[in-house]
């Protein structure tokens, strides 16, 4: 007979893991050691990820089917979550305000802004954008895919700090799920709906907090932004949202590329053959409207190769020891503990280029391997039960363990990055019911 743990308890582990992996990424990063920290992240990641997922297919609320309406605008609990979600929004915007002020936007600490700007004036000018940025001892290659690049534009023509543009994407996706029918709903308490709507910002407050610099420099809460609005759509009943929702992801970092089996495959176990097609379709005109046709006229495409070429080989740096730190000392994109390169660069082959490949190829592996078994996971649950619920949580704890892996072996790992997988975790927060849970009340299957 399988053990069962019971509502309270999945609730508590669900909750207890979020909170551990965030300190695990911010003030209590590599203190364990730079050799247990990314172990240690990674089993919290999965745990949470299966708590959550069984959370969801017992606890959960307000979706019928695979899809949960947005919440209806005229209730109290509606103006509590907006209540709430504004004070968040204030509470990190105040913390991201206080950056930007101490830290320019525009500076030779960081190439990603700067050369988003060249794109933009190139664009605006009607010249060709995806040829190399000449700064002044290299030329960065074109890596920046449209959606990465493209709302700067409004940032440029109303002549406002660029880096705005990533938290209102950040806003954006936590505002999908916070007035979904997943949060604001018959059978969810008022504080529920408080602590969902806080939490996303308080957590990204505790980044901002340890991560000044890269949050000034990096513009990961954009892609951040869509990724949330892909996991809030992905099971939605309109194609053209599904595969809109898919071209903002794939169009900002192909991190997910691999991903979309999962979600392909269940389409294909449910028979809905043309429903994938259209989403199929809908994601390749949109690739071509958005990126081929006005981008890629000028070489057909040749220099996404070759910056993905470039962006391979100048990660390769970052394996190497800072020429301002002591000669053997760990390079400093991995002395904080995040990801899993440490692992490799302290214990792998004696020769660094194959320790850097190495780390490629378990990436890949892994993000297979996570895809696999969600698949078998997924056969195995419309065999039995076909219950879509059930399945919307496996997909969206998938997604999560996914991310980990992406980004945990990505080439250089930069702090900012580990954002991304931490957040997937707000989907399944989301779409919990956690007064349900911590009552033991489960859905009716």
């Amino acid at each position: 007979m399988k053990p069962s743990f019971s509502g309270p308890v999945l609730a508590s582990v669900f909750l207890l893991t979020l909170v551990a992996e965030l300190l695990v990424l911010t003030s209590w990063a590599g203190k364990p050691g730079l050799a247990l920290s990314p172990i240690i992240w990674l089993l919290l990641g999965i745990l949470n990820a299966w708590t959550g997922s069984v959370l969801i297919s017992r606890y959960s609320a307000g979706v019928q089917g695979y899809h949960s309406r947005m919440a209806s605008l005229d209730s109290y609990k509606t103006f509590v979550a907006l209540l709430a979600f504004g004070i968040g929004v204030f509470y990190a915007g105040s913390m991201l305000h206080k950056v930007y002020q101490e830290i320019p936007q525009f500076s030779n600490m960081s190439d990603i802004i700067p050369g988003k700007r060249e794109f933009i004036r190139r664009f605006l000018h009607g010249e060709t954008v995806y040829v190399p940025v000449q700064f002044d001892s290299y030329a960065l290659q074109p890596t920046f895919l449209p959606f990465r690049w493209l709302p700067f534009v409004i940032a440029d023509l109303w002549q406002f700090d660029y880096r705005w543009m990533t938290y209102a994407g950040f806003t954006a996706g936590v505002g999908f799920w916070v007035f979904s029918g997943t949060t604001v709903h018959a059978k969810s308490s008022y504080w529920e709906i408080i602590v969902k709507a806080l939490f996303p910002f308080v957590a990204l407050g505790g980044f901002i907090n340890d991560e000044k610099l890269n949050f000034a420099l990096a513009v990961e809460l954009l892609i951040l932004g869509y990724h949330l609005i892909l996991a809030r759509f992905v099971f939605h009943k309109n194609a053209w949202v599904v595969g809109f929702s898919l071209v903002l992801c794939l169009l900002s970092r192909y991190s997910i590329f691999l991903w979309l089996l999962a979600p392909a495959y269940w389409l294909i176990l449910e028979k809905r053959y043309v429903f994938l097609a259209k989403i199929f379709g809908i994601t390749i005109a949109g690739i071509f409207l958005f990126y081929y046709l006005p981008f890629c006229r000028h070489d057909g495409g040749q220099h996404f190769l070759d910056a993905s070429k470039y962006y391979v080989d100048a990660c390769y740096g970052c394996w190497h020891t800072d020429s301002w730190l002591p000669p053997g000392s760990v390079p400093n994109t991995m002395s904080k503990g995040s990801g899993f390169q440490y692992l490799i660069y302290q214990f792998g082959p004696a020769d660094l280029a194959a320790r850097y490949k190495l780390n490629m190829n378990l990436g890949l592996i892994t993000c297979a391997a996570s895809i696999v078994v969600t698949c078998f996971l997924l056969r195995r649950q419309i065999k039995s039960q076909n219950n879509p619920v059930a399945i919307q949580g496996l997909l969206l704890a998938s997604l999560k363990v996914y991310m980990i892996f992406f980004i945990g072996f990505i080439m250089c790992p930069f702090n900012y990055l580990f954002i991304v997988p931490f957040f997937m975790s707000m989907p399944l927060l989301f779409s919990i019911s956690f007064k349900s849970a911590f009552k033991d009340q489960k859905r009716p299957v």
